[in-house]
């Protein structure tokens, strides 16, 4: 997926003119400015556009976003875990999937939430509601959230923080188990997660 900022301004971003090829792994890096958090943000229409213009692979983002819904293209996992508290957490993970057109089989999803608990090494009662469990695990939770609803590409903002140093090692497990089959750009500026994985950095300048 090509993804081109077009003299772009919004909230975070000033004028930002940036290409961007999404295959494997990405990693935007700027010390000094919310600006990589600001280009995740735009891209899920979460930040107004008030200037410029994103085109991906050629068309305008909106005209893009037209054609399926945001979480099929974008799948944004959030650097907390987000998760409404009125809710259990079985309710918040079907909750993106109740806005897309096509039913889902709930039989069939639990299985796969199933799998994913496994994986993310979590044991977690899915009647109960967020506030039975610490914030890394609702961000851990986020993260399946996100990679079942099978977006075109993942988009993750600081992968490392709240997580402690055995979810640290899951995050990075499960990074190197995706990176595969799904375009990754995220936005990091911890060092520790940094050194931790093979990807191409884009710093801004």
């Amino acid at each position: 997926m090509n993804i081109v900022f077009d003299n772009v301004t919004t909230v975070c971003l000033d004028e930002l003119s940036l290409e961007l090829e999404l295959k494997g792994l990405k990693i935007i890096l700027d010390d000094e400015s919310d600006r990589p958090r600001g280009i995740l943000r735009a891209l899920i229409t979460l930040d107004d556009i008030l200037r410029g213009n994103i085109y991906v692979d050629g068309v305008d983002l909106i005209t893009f976003l037209e054609k399926e819904p945001v979480v099929r293209n974008f799948g944004y996992i959030f650097d907390e875990g987000i998760m409404l508290s009125n809710l259990t957490l079985f309710e918040n993970i079907m909750l993106p999937f109740s806005k897309l057109e096509n039913r889902v089989d709930k039989v069939e999803l639990k299985k796969e939430l199933d799998k994913w608990l496994e994986v993310f090494e979590l044991e977690l009662d899915m009647d109960k509601r967020p506030a039975s469990y610490r914030n890394s695990q609702l961000k851990l939770l986020g993260w399946i959230r996100t990679i079942m609803l099978r977006p075109k590409v993942l988009l993750i903002e600081n992968p490392f923080y709240l997580l402690n140093k055995r979810e640290r090692g899951v995050i990075i497990r499960v990074i190197n188990q995706i990176r595969e089959e799904y375009p990754i750009l995220i936005v990091s500026i911890d060092d520790d997660f940094i050194d931790q994985v093979s990807a191409e950095i884009t710093t801004l300048s």
